[in-house]
């Protein structure tokens, strides 16, 4: 795949809409990576797709059937991606050449998911600066009181109230939107306060070891900002925790309309104002606890896997790399999704290479020897006995202990530190593994990230972006993403309807205890405390849910009531589908199981000895769906090809515990009570 093909240099019209509406959302409060869109053709972005979004991943023939199938879907006029957006630092997300303006304007802004005026000075290392001079590459001062370099510049136009804030004693005020954050000291610290929440009395700060560099001359007399005279006692200036913090008098509250305009810092995004101040340029990626684990350069961590496995390929022949990672990319999802949060294991030491019995212990293993002198020593300790002695103990070394000690849900890190690979295999499954583990939370945040993305693409599209004529191409293409369907889940949908019903309720006061325990419906329809902290508890919710916490928490019988939710089940008398409950509970059960480990089920490592043979003994936990045979064998079969000895699977069929084994030439599957009576039993064969 050419590389150099991609054009990350927007077109000038593109390239408007982007620090435009980069500039709304930021105006929104959302916290995103520097975000680089690059423009390709269908092709390229079906290509794109199959890989997964990474154009630098290792090559696999399971990419091209997914190319294929893609490719077709889009000339058939069966699908079409509209938008793709990886996780990483720099943000990547791809647009289609061919779009029109509006899907452009809705991609970046459900991609995107705070402003100054422009007569805003800032200190940058060659002095204070304009806001309207900055650019991409220059300097500015932070609040670590370090110069770092200006990453992305944003200009968007706004209408509304902006606030001045100025500086107690200082000539110089500043006009600031109201979501734009200000450094502000609390009793307990530094925290970054809206400037519409900024009240008089309160202190702002600036950097304490960069004063020096951004204080005006002494013969001016001037004051702008921390600037003192030397010698004059002020009373309103604290030195405290790097910063010295100077009291504001006042906002005033003006109406403005015209451009305003921000930009994004290195490292720690914030910047100092020449008016005695420093603010912050505050996303589901970046924000959400369960991203939280994820390398943030994954783009170059698998462009590093792809050089690796090509190297592999190169030495030991393509058919047989290839063929080993068939087996490894079909087990890619037996891993521990919650090994991330919950610690499962002490670690172990990456340097610990003393083998047992050897250096200065002593062998713990020897057999037992009888004190004696020399002319007893053959009648105390007799040497056929010493000699079966140390037969039995070489035998017994040789059995391995039952491991793990307990039951291993990452059955790829078992495998990985215990089955007989060679050094390149196990380095493809850790690859194999590692890639999991980056890809999982997107799975485990479907509903959640896809509602909250398309949550803001409307909000910004509707409020902020489209143009009159564009109104009727925006509501057919996002309403062709929010299309419900009788057989399944819109994720689209749910999560963008199930986000604007948290924020209504939060607003209205719709939730606690006094509002659980009233039973008046006609008070109920009526409800609103009038709190308006919808917008806050959605960015919570953004913050600390994944799908499943999600829906557990904020489904409600009056969300399954508006949108005519219903659990449906498969009949086996009209072999159909049909409607099982309109029941909430009933309903959120079905909604959570399917959710649960991405409907997939949980298998477990028991026994890497099992009979004391050296085989794997593996666990179904069972929650009341039986596996599919025919895949639960080829799952086998892939183990085995990796342990190379006999795997062994328990399971529960039609209500009987069953153990389903392959020795790498025949499949068996017992009916029995127990593991053990496996052993008893002669199983029945098939191919």
């Amino acid at each position: 795949m050419n590389l150099g093909f991609y054009n990350t240099n927007l077109p000038p019209h593109l390239r408007v809409l982007k620090d435009e509406i980069e500039g709304y959302a930021r105006g929104f409060g959302l916290d995103f990576y520097e975000t680089i869109f690059e423009v390709v053709d269908a092709d390229d972005l079906n290509e794109i797709a199959a890989y997964g979004g990474f154009p630098t991943r290792y090559p696999h023939w399971s990419f091209g059937m997914q190319y294929e199938e893609l490719k077709k879907g889009y000339e058939y006029g069966l699908s079409k991606i509209y938008e793709m957006v990886i996780n990483n630092d720099p943000c990547y997300a791809y647009l289609m050449r061919c779009n029109h303006t509006v899907d452009q304007k809705l991609v970046m802004a459900h991609v995107y998911g705070h402003c100054l005026a422009p007569e805003t000075e800032v200190i940058t290392e060659n002095g204070p600066k304009f806001i309207t001079d900055v650019r991409v590459g220059d300097l500015v001062l932070t609040h670590t009181g370090e110069f770092k370099p200006v990453r992305v510049v944003a200009r968007r136009h706004y209408s509304g109230p902006i606030y001045r804030v100025r500086v107690e004693g200082a000539d110089v005020s500043v006009r600031i939107t109201g979501e734009h954050p200000v450094a502000v000291l609390y009793e307990d610290g530094l925290k970054w306060t809206p400037a519409a929440e900024l009240l008089a009395g309160m202190f702002v700060g600036l950097p304490h070891t960069q004063t020096a560099l951004v204080g005006a001359g002494v013969e001016t007399n001037s004051r702008i900002g921390l600037w003192v005279v030397p010698g004059e006692e002020d009373h309103c200036r604290i030195e405290q925790a790097g910063f010295i913090w100077q009291c504001i008098l006042a906002p005033k509250v003006e109406l403005y309309s015209g451009y305003v305009y921000n930009f994004s810092v290195a490292e720690d995004e914030s910047y100092v104002l020449s008016a005695g101040m420093t603010v912050h340029n505050c996303d589901f990626f970046k924000n959400n606890a369960y991203f939280g684990h994820t390398t943030r350069k994954m783009m170059d961590e698998i462009a590093n896997h792809a050089a690796r496995i090509r190297r592999y390929v190169e030495r030991f022949g393509e058919d047989e790399v290839e063929s080993f990672m068939d087996k490894c990319m079909s087990i890619d999802d037996l891993i521990d999704i919650h090994s991330v949060a919950i610690k499962r294991r002490d670690d172990a030491s990456k340097y610990d290479f003393s083998p047992a019995g050897t250096g200065d212990e002593p062998d713990k293993e020897a057999p037992a020897r009888f004190k004696a002198k020399g002319y007893m020593a053959d009648y105390i300790n007799p040497r056929d006995t010493l000699k079966t002695e140390d037969e039995e103990k070489k035998l017994s070394t040789q059995r391995v202990a039952h491991f793990p000690e307990h039951p291993e849900k990452d059955v790829l890190l078992f495998l990985i530190e215990h089955a007989p690979l060679k050094n390149w295999q196990r380095d493809i499954l850790s690859i194999v593994r590692d890639e999991a583990y980056y890809f999982y939370p997107q799975a485990q945040t479907k509903v959640i990230n896809e509602g909250w993305a398309s949550f803001w693409h409307s909000t910004i599209m509707t409020q902020k972006v489209l143009q009159p004529s564009e109104v009727i191409d925006y509501a057919d293409h996002h309403s062709g993403t929010m299309a419900t369907s009788s057989r399944r889940l819109n994720p689209y949908k749910v999560g963008i309807e199930l986000l604007r019903d948290i924020e209504r309720r939060w607003n209205m006061g719709q939730f606690g205890p006094e509002w659980d325990n009233c039973e008046d419906m006609d008070k109920k329809r009526t409800w609103d405390k009038q709190l308006g902290l919808g917008r806050q508890k959605i960015f919570e919710v953004r913050k600390i849910h994944n799908d499943i916490t999600f829906i557990d928490t904020f489904l409600t019988p009056e969300f399954c009531k508006e949108y005519n939710l219903f659990s449906f089940n498969y009949q086996e008398q009209t072999k159909n589908y049909v409607i099982e409950s309109r029941e909430f509970q009933k309903i959120k059960q079905r909604l959570l199981f399917s959710l649960t480990n991405f409907g997939k089920p949980w298998i477990y490592a028991v026994d890497g000895n099992h009979r004391n043979r050296g085989e794997l003994l593996l666990r179904h936990e069972h929650n009341g769906v039986d596996l599919k045979i025919d895949e639960a064998r080829d799952v086998l079969a892939n183990v085995q090809y990796i342990w190379a000895r006999p795997v062994h699977l328990e399971t529960i069929t039609d209500g009987h515990p069953t153990v389903l084994s392959f020795d790498g030439n025949e499949h068996t599957q017992q009916v029995t009570g127990g593991t053990d009576d496996a052993s008893r039993k002669a199983p029945a064969k098939t191919k």
